[in-house]
């Protein structure tokens, strides 16, 4: 039940570019890291477990749980739209780089290969 919840909050900020707080919200999901909080929180389902990979902002983290989902998720749209890469220069952006919080952060490649599953 968790896993389809953040796999329609994802949906949400993919694909409507809605906010993670209201895609979340939408989902069912509380995020506990609104306004103020630590990088140390998810940016996705706010939760405080270690590891996943920080934006090249250092102000987001994205979890382990969520990394592989997110990751999935941007792939399926450049899918659909090889344009988007493109314009991204094949870089993966931080999860907040949408209408709402405009991070210009970037994924780090190297970190990203040591949290994905080989499955992608």
């Amino acid at each position: 039940a968790a896993a389809t919840a953040i796999t329609t909050a994802f949906a949400g900020i993919v694909h409507t570019q809605e906010s993670p707080q209201g895609a979340a919200a939408s989902a069912g999901l509380s995020l506990k890291h609104a306004s103020g909080a630590q990088p140390e929180s998810c940016c996705i389902c706010g939760s405080g477990a270690s590891g996943g990979v920080v934006c090249s902002e250092k102000e987001h983290r994205t979890c382990s749980e969520c990394i592989t989902p997110y990751v999935q998720q941007q792939m399926e749209c450049d899918e659909l739209d090889p344009k988007l890469a493109q314009q991204r220069g094949g870089k993966l952006c931080c999860p907040h780089n949408n209408r709402l919080c405009a991070c210009r952060g970037w994924l780090s490649e190297r970190e990203l290969a040591s949290e994905l599953t080989d499955a992608l």
